[in-house]
């Protein structure tokens, strides 16, 4: 599996690492570093995104959150979008607008971090 995980959180990254040892892990801790990926190496089998990135919350959203990249997904080829998208953000007010922004368009889960079991779910969720 090719996964894209966006997220500034250091502890978040390696317990995705661990998780998905076995699959093709794309990190990025910023929109932009996560649509340049997005850009080069899709179609994904799933993305994975945080709203709030660099110390910040942000509601409403902002172009240097997660909902930036939402967006972008949410205008690329048909050919070239992630089979599932996972919003795993605690900001529920942001978490709700990447949501709704991709409603229709891509699968997607929204479920925030919890580093018990959150990754295993979205192991489990991923369309295979």
């Amino acid at each position: 599996m090719k996964i894209l995980f966006l997220d500034d959180d250091p502890v978040r990254t390696k317990k995705a690492r661990r998780c998905f040892a076995k699959d093709k892990l794309h990190e990025a801790e910023t929109a932009k570093q996560a649509i340049m990926l997005l850009e080069k190496h899709s179609p994904y089998d799933a993305v994975s995104l945080d709203h709030d990135l660099g110390g910040n919350i942000y509601c409403p959203s902002d172009e240097v959150s997660g909902f930036a990249v939402a967006e972008y997904i949410s205008k690329m080829p048909k050919e070239k979008m992630p089979k599932q998208v996972v919003v795993h953000s605690f900001n529920l007010c942001g978490a709700e607008n990447m949501r709704k922004v991709l409603q229709g368009i891509v699968p997607v889960v929204k479920r925030p971090f919890n580093l018990n079991n959150n990754l295993s779910f979205i192991n489990k969720a991923v369309i295979r």
